[in-house]
């Protein structure tokens, strides 16, 4: 750890010669019992060269003799340090206990040999950790950097003594957020070796880095945090444990010690600027986190009126929802809440991930101290209002509504029984391995965290599952001169009782007639949480009023005539209350069972406060008013887009939680940097006849290209044309395709994908998908690019392309009767782990027929490649860290063509109907520069 203007600092000698004869009268063991909870004021120490030579510890020293590491089941990690390189450690170490904290110089990082199951790598290593349980005893913590290689596609780790991430408790959190899809370190337990001495047991924890970014299915983005240097400078000025001295920080320096100024910072910086495009989305994300501290300032109620002021002034408008991810956020601190973590979610231990496809910081969980607490000592995450930062997502009624759906769904006890049953091997493995060295202290075996999970979904599960949740008052507004109770409005208004948020899925009438809550909101309603079900949301202090006429009750217009002639015959005041009662449905976000409640309408004019809210898409009243073709039907709760041709005025933003219809015959013309988006599922049916088109207005050469992001159901496009797309690129919100489709499953029939200018032509990213009878023409680059995708691709053509037909990355894949022809690089490209099969197809006039690399399994048939211009088939290993690929084909027709049938790198494996074809050394790098295998 380094801190800021701390190493620089200029001080009184007499300063550091008091702290060494109050440390020495003190003693070391008292300096070290304090440590932990006092840090103390760093002293300058005497240069190095003017102590007396101290032995070095023992793990630098070769043992006498040969010492084997346990037989655990563990892998072990031998690490050589020279001794000029140990003193260098060992120096830190020893000023660190002085402190009471680890501080270092880019020099205290000094080159080592690692040895990693056979494999020898060249690396470099530093003291790792913050405080002085990183370096007490014989356990050190230490940073490894590999130069030039991957361990398990693990390039940066820290190893550590277990009981600084609370031995089982910090890998357990890390695979139940990976399980949940929420980012986290890759760790394990080693046997650690130093200069032949076995350490005991460590734990292996991936830093952050690209590699750990990719291995969970994102695109390369900045890793950011807020920099906690000006927090421990602070800090130490004021807190000098070893004396016994602590003062209270003074008001006007107590700033420095919170996250609204923090600098930002991020992972790796210099990588990020020397690329462009990864610069974008550094540029992006860096801001997001600079809004994020103007929302904590705008919201601070103690800090100076005018630096609130100018926070207020730079937010314009922005939320905490366009700021983050609000269903990974959602996820978790779901699991915050259920293995009460606290330590990494103060502020300075937090560390978030810019995604530049969605546009929005994800958490990452990291440093969590789960086995810190016992159940009940922390109540769900929204309800912790002493973290500045979960009390500004507070602010966001979606991202409660998530924690707390995510968090019933994990209060099953199913649930628990299903992660422990998918890791139980590898946890027993690995509690056996601490249990046979002797240091799994009382508590943290697996049976007792067991007991303590479960014993924290009972709290829970009372703490969310209020029995009163929410209130209603039911009224009826009469039109001037109503002779009936249908000449008037019902208006009902709602609003949660608890803090625990919920929805509110509609109102049900006794003749059967059910009206969803969204059909029931008016048009200029500001409510925040409408939902793609109808569903509205509620939370605390946020009321909301529904309203809908009378008749709606009715379930004909039958019904209507005769309750009016009944009035007319009856008379007026007879009739002016409806006697059946309304029943509201509404459902717990934890619950997937609805609760319903009567409502009997009083006859009063009462006025109710207006609604608050800052809605990030526009309200349906937007969208409506600034495009005159989308079309709503109440009744039936449908948005929808009318046939002809209509220009498109700025973005088509689709407002949460409402599918989008098209008629056929649509043809939908778009400025050139306009996009279509939505979070919503599409349902473009057009026909032979009358398709659906999208396109750039005339004289426009592209527009911004289709993004639908995170879609709950299932778009449909059938007769659908897209034309002239290119990809976005606004700050840090960038995709690669022209059409893309992020976590949205999809299907696509009888459709054509024509001239985009974009990286790819349509990119499918983590979801199910069907491709069938699409033709893809004029692309710029690769017509088609999957990355984590599960799905088919029937009877499609891929033509007229400057690049790949189809790439796929870390996907499951069958290709069927489809077509591959006239293209600039490969037909078929499959990468990264990929599953594909390949039945019925062709690819002529290509530059590769099928590539397969980096670990991918192909099993081909009945396929014709004719007139490749380089390989008919090639097998080769582009990122060393997946591993060499294995392709079976059969009935498989290679001719014609200016290059070879073959080309297979030594490792991989290629068998042409049944037989082995011969593999040759490859220099992939090169025949990459001379584009060859790709352009």
């Amino acid at each position: 750890m380094q801190i800021k203007d701390e190493l620089n600092r200029d001080r009184s000698p007499w300063a550091g010669l008091l702290l060494w004869v109050l440390g020495m009268v003190a003693g070391a063991a008292l300096v070290i019992q304090v440590q932990r909870m006092h840090m103390p004021e760093p002293a300058d120490a005497p240069d190095a060269d003017q102590k007396q030579a101290v032995p070095l510890n023992r793990q630098f020293t070769a043992p006498t003799k040969a010492v084997v590491a346990p037989d655990n089941g563990l892998i072990n990690l031998r690490l050589t340090v020279p001794e000029a390189q140990a003193r260098i450690l060992q120096n830190v170490r020893d000023r660190a206990m002085e402190r009471g904290l680890i501080i270092q110089e880019p020099s205290d990082q000094v080159p080592v040999t690692l040895e990693l199951e056979g494999k020898t790598y060249q690396a470099e290593c530093r003291i790792k950790g913050d405080l002085t349980d990183h370096v007490a005893g014989n356990k050190w913590s230490f940073r490894l950097r590999l130069q030039n290689d991957k361990w398990r596609g693990k390039r940066v780790f820290s190893i550590q003594n277990p009981m600084t991430r609370g031995y089982l408790w910090e890998w357990l959190v890390h695979e139940a957020a990976r399980d949940e899809g929420v980012l986290a370190p890759r760790s394990l337990f080693v046997n650690l070796v130093v200069n032949g001495n076995p350490m005991g047991i460590y734990f292996l924890e991936e830093h952050f880095a690209k590699e750990m970014v990719e291995s969970q299915g994102r695109r390369e983005g900045p890793l950011l945090l807020f920099n906690e240097a000006s927090f421990w400078s602070t800090y130490l000025r004021f807190h000098r444990g070893a004396l016994g001295f602590h003062p209270q920080i003074p008001i006007a320096i107590e700033p420095a010690t919170g996250p609204e100024t923090a600098e930002v910072r991020a992972y790796g910086e210099k990588r990020f600027l020397a690329n462009e495009a990864l610069n974008r989305t550094f540029a992006g994300g860096i801001e997001k986190m600079l809004q994020m501290q103007d929302l904590l300032i705008a919201a601070e109620t103690n800090g100076d009126r005018l630096q609130r002021l100018h926070a207020l002034q730079a937010l314009k408008g922005t939320t905490i929802e366009q700021l983050i991810d609000v269903d990974r956020w959602g996820r978790a601190h779901a699991l915050a809440s259920l293995y009460e973590i606290w330590h990494g979610m103060v502020w300075h231990n937090m560390r978030m991930y810019a995604n530049p496809v969605s546009d929005r910081l994800e958490p990452v969980m990291y440093d969590n101290m789960a086995h810190a607490l016992r159940p009940g000592d922390k109540p769900p995450v929204p309800l912790r209002t002493n973290n500045p930062i979960v009390h500004q997502l507070n602010r966001s009624t979606r991202y409660r509504a998530a924690v707390f759906r995510e968090l019933g769904r994990m209060l099953s006890p199913a649930y628990l029984d299903a992660f422990f049953a998918k890791h139980g091997e590898d946890l027993a493995r690995y509690e056996a391995a601490l249990r046979g060295e002797g240091i799994l202290p009382p508590g943290h075996e697996v049976a007792a965290i067991k007991k303590r999970l479960y014993a924290q979904q009972i709290y829970l599960d009372d703490v969310i599952h209020p029995g009163d949740a929410v209130n209603f008052s039911a009224h009826i507004d009469y039109r001037d001169g109503a002779a009936t109770p249908l000449d008037a409005e019902i208006r009902v208004e709602a609003w949660a009782t608890t803090q625990v948020p919920l929805v509110i899925e509609g109102f049900e009438f006794s003749n059967g007639v059910f009206l969803s809550a969204r059909a029931c909101l008016p048009a200029d309603s500001h409510t925040t949480q409408v939902h793609e079900d109808g569903s509205v949301g509620l939370a605390l202090k946020q009321p909301v009023v529904f309203r809908f006429p009378a008749d709606r009750r009715l379930a004909n217009l039958d019904n209507v005539r005769q309750i009016k002639e009944a009035a007319r015959a009856t008379g007026k005041q007879q009739q002016r209350q409806l006697r059946d009662p309304i029943q509201v449905r509404y459902r717990l976000h934890s619950q997937s069972e609805p609760r319903r409640e009567a409502l009997v309408p009083r006859s009063a004019e009462a006025g109710w406060l207006a609604q608050e809210g800052r809605p990030t898409p526009p309200s349906l009243k937007q969208a409506l008013d600034q495009h005159p073709f989308l079309n709503y039907q109440p009744l039936s709760d449908r948005l929808a887009v009318l046939p002809g041709t209509w220009q498109v005025k700025g973005d088509l933003m689709v407002p949460r939680g409402y599918p989008l219809h098209f008629h056929p015959g649509v043809t939908l013309q778009f400025e050139p940097e306009a996009v279509f988006f939505t979070e919503s599922a599409l349902f473009m049916r057009g026909t032979a006849e009358k398709p659906i088109v999208l396109e750039p207005q005339a004289g426009a050469k592209a527009w911004r290209g289709l993004l639908v992001l995170g879609s709950r159901k299932r778009s449909e496009l059938q007769h659908v044309v897209v034309r002239n797309t290119d990809s976005l690129a606004r700050k840090g919100w960038q995709t690669t395709g022209g059409v893309t489709f992020y976590h949205a499953d999809v299907t696509i029939r009888d459709s054509t994908i024509e001239g985009t200018l974009a990286e790819d032509g349509t990119n499918l990213f983590g979801c199910e998908f069907l491709m069938e009878r699409v033709t893809f023409t004029g692309c710029a680059s690769d017509s088609m690019d999957g990355d984590f995708v599960k799905g088919e691709i029937i009877d499609c053509v891929f033509r007229d392309g400057l690049a790949d037909g189809a790439d796929f990355s870390g996907s499951d894949v069958r290709v069927v009767n489809s077509t591959f022809h006239d293209l600039g690089d490969k037909g078929l490209s499959v990468g990264e782990n990929t599953r594909c099969q390949v039945e019925n197809s062709r690819m002529e006039r290509v530059a590769i027929g099928l590539a397969a690399k980096d670990l991918s399994v192909v099993t081909m048939k009945d396929v014709t490649i004719d007139g490749a211009r380089h390989y008919g088939v090639a097998l080769y290993v582009k990122k060393a860290e997946y591993g060499p690929s294995r392709v079976t084909a059969e009935k498989v027709t290679i001719r014609g063509g200016t290059g070879s049938a073959y080309l297979v790198q030594h490792g991989s494996s290629l068998t042409m109907d049944g037989r082995k074809v011969k593999t040759e050394a490859v220099d992939v790098s090169r025949m990459y520069r001379e584009q060859i295998l790709g352009n």
